[in-house]
């Protein structure tokens, strides 16, 4: 539908400035770490999601397989996390860590699990780049848009904060 960006925008204050049910999407790495970035901040204020996300990840031997899930947890009043498992691996930034088709894929399954939860504000960030190492409006490979685009296609409309 419709991406709208807030530049200069520390996502969490734009977060405690909405009212309603809001949905807030960010990418993880599939093996339980919320060590840096964004994560790293929703870790911090939302320990219970960490817990959950965390344990999902521990849940399976093969940690490739959790690779475009999203799993949604109440964080608060009014706020559920979206924990979109977007990379497999984490490390430093000069690497492409994240995947763009997880990142369809956790678009797609997500459209499904909000269907009819009545959601009011769907807020993100630029998923999977920054530390995942992709980026928003270039292509990170040939065969892949970039991730600006993934979000274009979804039919939900987008509030992207960007620092």
């Amino acid at each position: 539908m419709s991406v709208t960006m807030h530049e200069n925008t520390d996502v969490f204050a734009y977060l405690e400035g909405l009212e309603g049910r809001v949905l807030f999407l960010h990418g993880c790495n599939a093996k339980g770490v919320m060590g840096a970035g964004v994560a790293r901040e929703v870790k911090r204020r939302w320990p219970g999601v960490f817990r959950v996300y965390r344990t999902m990840c521990q849940s399976v031997a093969n940690p490739a397989l959790l690779l475009g899930e999203v799993e949604l947890v109440r964080a608060g009043e009014g706020i559920w996390v979206a924990n979109a498992i977007t990379q497999e691996l984490y490390g430093r930034p000069s690497y492409i860590w994240a995947d763009p088709d997880a990142i369809q894929r956790a678009l797609a399954y997500l459209v499904e699990l909000v269907e009819g939860e009545g959601f009011e504000h769907f807020v993100t960030v630029p998923v999977g780049c920054g530390l995942g190492g992709l980026k928003w409006e270039e292509r990170a490979y040939t065969d892949k848009p970039p991730v600006r685009q993934l979000f274009e296609a979804s039919p939900l409309d987008w509030q992207v904060c960007r620092l």
